[in-house]
């Protein structure tokens, strides 16, 4: 959820294939827990009947990181020994690699980036072909890239993930509706080896991610979100285990933060410090370099969880901090959430969170973080994280620092904490937030360009045909009142046109139905055409060739 392994230079790109059950099949399960506790590493979005797989794709092993033609500038990479299996890209597997394949049935499916090498032979059948090995030790460590988190297959003949040089693994399963195990084919990754729900197959995925962390804290928060390795004091003695430390916050339930080993934390007191014999002792953390990030948020629209009438939504983002009341969220809900609009692409770099309660029932103790282009893809798991999966603790202010830059329009925040509604109902957490505050860059893209607001104008709207007065094509713009444009009855080729009157990259299209009463009126598909003349119009095909 986090993104490719390596930044944009090493030559990576993305893909995905949507894969919609028909009517009449099983849901997905997706996982061997409890839906409630589910929480995935694995980007979606996925429902019960329909999932998105998403693919990062490299296709050379030579990477140029400057296009000035120096020798220096290049790295020539290959895949190291070792018990693990990857998605076939090329013509074949790299050198080592044997392939197989797993056949998947009983999708609709549709297409869209660059995508790893698959097998279609319906419109409803294809088949992952994967490059695997094993001609390596799984416990030997190998490298491979460690900055981002990443996944990796199952290697075929083992029950745990390869080692990589400065990564944590995590074995996740992700399951399918799936009915013949005679749909494996050649060398695949161990599905076999774990347990399987009916007529499913679960796929081992290996999750890693960096065991290095930032190293350095920031003053927005002044150190709450350092979680470094430090280990010692300024004065350069080291610190006791924190399981060791005799005090309330480290033991009591109620006060559970992210103290691990015996590393630097900040508690209730600044800055980040550490305990020798339950004396406090400051440590030397250095400042994280200085940022010129501009701060979004104020005055945008949002949703949010069920709240009462003195704890709105809307007092998020007022811009008073610390000043007057905050959204709170009823009582009891399971993971409550609120949802930023930026109401443009923003390259977010951080979200820093500010509270006014802390103390329990208000705990906010497993936060997660997200930005994404459409509005709800945080709840269907389609959103990218901007940072692990946090506890703020009493901490006044959090601040999220994400992994990576990610470009989107909507940040969410969700809380996690107790997640499982049939365990002492009624006494979930409140999520409580005075002010959040997105830090990022502008991109200048995403904005509306002008059917809501009024900037484009309606004569520069056109149709094939209107239905009745009541359904002209002057109705067709976002949350207008009136009924919304449609064509008439027998307008076999119906189109909506909308003249931009100079050349614009487009980024989106955003469609809404029509409600009269107890009728709703909705497109099932269409196609996009664009150009600049309007009689020689492209379709648009993403990837090329296919019409989206």
């Amino acid at each position: 959820m986090f993104g490719c392994p390596e930044s944009d230079e090493y030559g990576w790109s993305t893909g995905y294939i949507n894969l919609t059950l028909f009517e009449n099949s099983r849901n997905f399960i997706w996982n061997d827990d409890d839906l409630f506790t589910f929480e995935p590493h694995i980007l979606g979005p996925y429902t019960q009947h329909a999932m998105q797989m998403n693919f990062c794709v490299m296709k050379s092993n030579i990477t140029i990181l400057d296009d000035d033609g120096d020798e220096d500038d290049k790295v020539n990479r290959t895949w190291p020994p070792g018990n693990y299996c990857i998605y076939r890209t090329g013509e074949e597997c790299p050198f080592g690699f044997n392939e197989g394949s797993l056949n998947i049935r009983g999708y609709n499916y549709s297409l869209g980036g660059n995508l790893p090498h698959m097998l279609f032979d319906s419109s409803s059948n294809f088949a992952l072909v994967y490059c695997c090995r094993e001609d390596g030790k799984v416990d030997q460590s190998v490298h491979l890239p460690s900055e981002f988190p990443f996944f990796l297959y199952l290697g075929p003949s083992t029950e745990k993930c390869q080692e990589i040089d400065k990564m944590d693994w995590k074995l996740d399963e992700f399951y399918l509706p799936y009915d013949n195990n005679s749909w494996l084919d050649e060398l695949l990754p161990n599905f076999l080896s774990h347990p399987t729900h009916t007529s499913h197959i679960g796929l081992p995925l290996c999750y890693y991610q960096p065991i290095r962390k930032r190293e350095c804290m920031y003053k927005t928060d002044d150190g709450a979100s350092y979680n470094g390795q430090l280990n010692v004091t300024k004065y350069g003695n080291p610190c006791d285990l924190w399981t060791n430390v005799t005090l309330d916050f480290t033991s009591n339930t109620q006060w559970i933060g992210e103290f691990e080993n015996n590393f630097c934390r900040k508690t209730r007191l600044d800055p980040p410090s550490c305990y020798i014999n339950s004396t406090r002792s400051t440590c030397n953390i250095p400042e994280c370099e200085k940022d010129s990030l501009s701060v979004f948020g104020k005055g945008r629209s949002y949703n949010a969880a069920k709240h009462d009438e003195q704890n709105m939504p809307s007092y998020v983002l007022d811009g008073l901090i610390r000043t007057g009341p905050s959204y709170v969220s009823e009582r009891p809900s399971s993971k409550p959430w609120y949802l930023l609009n930026l109401e443009e692409y923003i390259e977010v770099h951080a979200i820093v969170i500010h509270r006014q309660k802390v103390w329990y029932p208000l705990n906010n103790r497993y936060v997660g973080t997200y930005v994404s282009k459409h509005r709800w893809d945080f709840l269907t798991y389609g959103a990218y994280r901007c940072d692990d999966n946090r506890n703020p603790w009493k901490h006044k202010i959090f601040r999220f620092q994400c992994k990576r830059p990610i470009i989107g329009q909507y940040v969410s925040v969700k809380n996690y904490d107790i997640t499982d509604p049939g365990h002492e109902e009624g006494f979930l957490h409140y999520f409580e937030i005075d002010e959040i505050q997105v830090l990022g860059r502008s991109t200048m893209c995403g904005r509306r360009l002008g059917l809501i607001t009024g900037d484009v104008y309606d004569y520069q709207i056109e149709s094939s045909s209107h239905k009745d007065h009541d359904h002209q094509f002057t109705f067709g713009r976002l949350f207008r009142p009136e009924n919304g444009w449609c064509a008439k009855p027998f307008d076999n080729v119906p189109w909506f046109m909308v003249d931009l009157i100079v050349p614009l990259k487009i980024q989106g299209v955003e469609l809404q139905g029509i409600k009269a009463g107890q009728n709703v009126k909705l497109i099932s598909s269409f196609n996009i055409l664009y150009g600049i003349d309007r009689n020689n119009l492209a379709t648009y095909e993403d990837p090329k060739g296919t019409i989206k």
